[in-house]
């Protein structure tokens, strides 16, 4: 005979100010350090942000919006940073593997449906290496078309991600936008 009674685990995400406090293991209270303190303890840094703000460091991942748009705009301009190690050995594939690679990586998202590729390329500054895709697509769970660009950064001492996601009507707007931003990101020394 099956118990009448049932538990249910209920989890709420909340994206509080940096103001806020925050529960250590220890179940001890301490207050979050302000987001110039958390962007100063990353590996890397944007030199030039765009107009973007983070809103969200998260171990080595930083979220960053459009400093304009109001919090939680499914519609606006967002960028998110992190460390890519496992990817490192990508600037040593022969070219058509190395693509198929990139391809594969930047379809392979789950918050987007219906995607295709618009343009896969690379760029080369110095000892810095960028691969770029940008591809066209629809966010899951409803019809916003949306352009997303994926760049990998090839630095002498590590691989930054950057995934930066935008409504396609503002395409022509955000794209070159994007693209400063990523040439901006360096590792820390």
């Amino acid at each position: 005979m099956r118990s009448a009674l049932s538990a249910a685990f209920i989890t709420v995400l909340t994206i509080l100010p940096p103001s806020s406090f925050a529960v250590a293991q220890t179940g001890a209270v301490r207050p979050q350090p302000d987001m110039g303190q958390q962007l100063s303890r990353l590996p890397f840094r944007v030199g030039d942000t765009m107009g973007f703000q983070a809103v969200q460091v998260l171990n080595d991942t930083v979220t960053f919006a459009a400093a304009d748009a109001p919090p939680h705009d499914r519609r606006a301009a967002t960028i998110v940073l992190s460390l890519a190690p496992q990817l490192q050995e990508l600037r040593n594939l022969p070219q058509t593997r190395r693509d198929q690679a990139l391809r594969q990586l930047a379809l392979d998202v789950p918050d987007l449906r219906d995607a295709t590729i618009e343009s896969l390329g690379s760029a080369q500054s110095g000892d810095n290496l960028r691969y770029d895709v940008v591809i066209r697509a629809k966010a899951a769970g409803s019809d916003l078309d949306v352009v997303r660009m994926t760049s990998l950064v090839f630095l002498p001492n590590g691989v930054v991600r950057m995934v930066a996601t935008a409504p396609a009507a503002q395409k022509d707007a955000e794209l070159p936008r994007f693209r400063t931003f990523v040439r901006s990101i360096d590792l820390r020394p």
